[in-house]
């Protein structure tokens, strides 16, 4: 899963299938927040919010803050195939 505006493939499901990984750390910050006070929401099992967006790499348009409008739950900071990105 990705965003058009932000960069291609930034989410992908591992073979535990046991939700989605964010694999794009090199290129994008995520960030997640409380869409009705836009406070800052910490990465951890259980949490919700909306991810947003600021591109690393990007130069000709870069991204800053971009808002995805999506609602997003945190199903847990590891996982059983070995990865630690938020899932």
């Amino acid at each position: 899963m990705g965003l058009a505006d932000v960069m291609p493939g930034m989410w992908a499901e591992c073979e535990e299938e046991g939700g989605m990984h964010f694999t794009a750390h090199n290129n994008v910050m995520v960030e997640l927040i409380d869409s009705a006070t836009g406070k800052h929401v910490p990465w951890q099992a259980g949490a919700e919010g909306e991810p947003i967006y600021t591109t690393i790499t990007r130069q000709a348009t870069p991204m800053v803050r971009y808002a995805s409008h999506d609602h997003i739950r945190v199903e847990g900071t590891a996982c059983r195939c070995g990865r630690t990105s938020p899932g």
